[in-house]
């Protein structure tokens, strides 16, 4: 089994002892319109659909030069002259490319010392000059310009530091920064609205808790990576196929459904002191178009039923290898269904992993075949 379909596994051989910060402003769904969709679009029977793909780009080298190459696309954005800045939190560095493919600068190396990168798995960038990297687990935030070259590190609040998965940055929102960290046994995570001066200014939190009625153990947590548009925030679920979609002030608006039965929650394992968590399926960040459709990506096992069994039987020996498929779907503006990309992998082999759109409507996705790189792909909506 190679490295890009290996089930996740977070092991524990010890309860993780850790007094989370939470917030008192815990978001409920009862006031949530609840949109459900067919398991297919509209738009999957036709012969020829309304949407075309076509890779224009890819970003990375194959072998040289060596800062041009690529490990594991963490996170991606496009500035206005729609240059490519790429984190890799596997090289610990930041590397920029332009719109044709040729390659800018590279920045960082594995350290803790000032433009160090170190587990640096989120950044976002303000829409002027600033780039903001959450950097050690997100333990700290540090602020790069689009050359590539280090300002300053901002002191993340105290209370946000306890959280023993660290933080995340999900972007800008209304103008503040916003980020959020998961809760231990929960499919839970508290969000920290921030004002990003001299120092990270803590302006308000909220808790959002999609556990439901599932019994989490202690030292395990999952929570969907959170998307951010038009000062709403999106989150797809872990246990099923949904995203739950926030305003500003995290109100929840709506719930979007697919019958669709694929989507699980993570499989648990238990014996004395090993505690285990395997990842087998998932819906991964929602993206926007400028144009109002959306787009999403997802990937399960096949034929999962039981998760925790299935966890059980790998460790154990009883299965060697697992059969992936992963699907790119598409929505309208009124989260629609309407077409869907399906693949017998766990990353779709001729287009890879969604990750952004910029603003033109291009879509950048990553890819490990035949080396790790990512690709823009030209989406045309007809008319």
């Amino acid at each position: 089994m190679n490295y890009r379909s290996i089930i996740i596994v977070i092991i524990l051989s010890t309860i993780l002892a850790c007094s989370d910060t939470t917030s008192d402003k815990i978001i409920t769904e009862e006031t949530a319109a609840v949109i459900t969709n067919p398991e297919y679009g509209e738009w999957q029977t036709m012969e020829d659909p309304p949407v075309e793909f076509e890779v224009v780009q890819t970003f990375g080298a194959d072998q040289e030069p060596l800062e041009a190459t690529l490990s594991h696309v963490t996170d991606v954005f496009t500035d206005d002259s729609l240059n490519v800045y790429i984190l890799d939190h596997e090289s610990n560095k930041l590397v920029s490319f332009t719109p044709d493919g040729e390659f800018r600068w590279a920045s960082g190396k594995k350290g803790k010392g000032p433009g160090d990168l170190e587990n640096a798995r989120s950044m976002t960038w303000d829409g002027e000059e600033l780039i903001y990297i959450g950097n050690i687990y997100g333990s700290r935030i540090d602020r790069f310009n689009l050359q590539g070259t280090f300002l300053e590190t901002l002191s993340v609040p105290e209370n946000l530091e306890t959280s023993m998965f660290g933080n995340k940055i999900v972007g800008f929102m209304a103008g503040k920064l916003v980020l959020f960290s998961g809760l231990d046994a929960e499919f839970a995570g508290n969000f920290y609205i921030t004002e990003p001066g001299d120092f990270l200014q803590l302006v308000n939190s909220y808790t959002i808790n999609l556990t439901g009625d599932v019994k989490v153990p202690l030292g395990m947590h999952e929570f969907s990576l959170p998307s951010i548009y038009s000062d709403q925030i999106i989150i797809p679920d872990v246990k099923n196929y949904s995203f739950h979609i926030y305003e500003e002030s995290f109100k929840n608006q709506n719930i979007v459904n697919r019958e669709f039965d694929w989507i699980v929650r993570p499989g648990f394992y238990i014996d004395g002191e090993d505690r285990m968590m395997g990842t087998f399926s998932a819906v991964n960040k929602v993206l926007k178009f400028g144009s109002g459709y959306y787009i999403s990506s997802a990937y399960w096992v096949k034929g999962i039923q039981d998760p925790d069994r299935l966890l059980s039987d790998y460790i154990n020996g009883k299965i060697e290898g697992m059969e992936y498929q992963s699907t790119i779907d598409l929505f309208n503006e009124d989260w629609e269904l309407l077409y869907s990309l399906e693949a017998d992998r766990n990353i779709n082999p001729d287009f890879g992993q969604p990750i952004h759109i910029d603003r033109e409507g291009n879509l950048y996705a990553y890819s490990f075949d035949p080396y790790p790189h990512l690709k823009k792909i030209k989406v045309i909506f007809e008319q």
